[in-house]
């Protein structure tokens, strides 16, 4: 028997990735015209060591485009996979995201913006700005990636700071990874009560970062 609920399911994703591909047709002919040899913007993430960082300077000036969410959630996807980038590009780019994170009004684009600014992140200087986008609970769960870069920027700096992320729903999950990660015994009672957790990936991601402490 013929699903017509699957086949209009199926009909309507073929007819967005056409669309899709219609709409970021221009963009891949401008990086292939560097080079590269794309048939989407998502092989851009098929480079090999994900170095095209020659592709920035494109992407950049693509995400400032009226672009539908899907194509700047690629684009915004590509800032955050790219390795190679010079110190320069890479400030220009965090700059940029940043900027976008607090203007940004739709929350799924935000959280791709966050998951940028988290890969990427890593200069002491920006300390600071994380922190303050992390403590604006107006972002809600766009915030969420951002606690990876001030983890790993901040080290043994923001254990405090991460310690209280606990309380807040929204920077949990990724606070109990980097407690974990950071090997932070003044972490340990904070997550020791978060054991029984009703969420069970949170008691998951609770006993694993118990074990790493020790």
């Amino acid at each position: 028997m013929i699903d017509f609920d699957k086949v209009r399911q199926e009909q309507i994703r073929q007819e967005r990735i056409k669309a899709e591909a219609i709409e970021q047709a221009p963009l891949v002919k401008e990086l292939n015209e560097l080079g590269y040899k794309l048939r989407s913007l998502f092989d851009l993430s098929l480079v090999p060591g994900q170095r095209y960082a020659s592709a920035i300077p494109v992407l950049m000036r693509h995400i400032e485009r009226q672009y539908s969410q899907a194509t700047k959630d690629a684009i915004y996807r590509k800032f955050a996979g790219c390795k190679g980038m010079k110190s320069s590009q890479l400030q220009d780019v965090i700059e940029m995201l940043f900027r976008h994170f607090e203007a940004e009004r739709n929350d799924d684009l935000r959280w791709t913006i966050g998951l940028a600014l988290g890969y990427i992140v890593r200069n002491p200087k920006y300390l600071e700005r994380l922190g303050k986008l992390l403590k604006e609970k107006k972002y809600g769960e766009s915030r969420g990636e951002l606690v990876i870069g001030y983890a790993r920027t901040g080290k043994q700096e923001v254990i405090g700071d991460l310690i209280s992320f606990l309380s807040d729903r929204d920077l949990m999950q990724h606070a109990i990874v980097e407690l974990g990660r950071l090997k932070a015994k003044e972490a340990k009672p904070h997550l020791e009560a978060l054991r029984n957790h009703e969420n069970p990936l949170f008691r998951d991601l609770v006993r694993k970062a118990l074990r790493k402490i020790g």
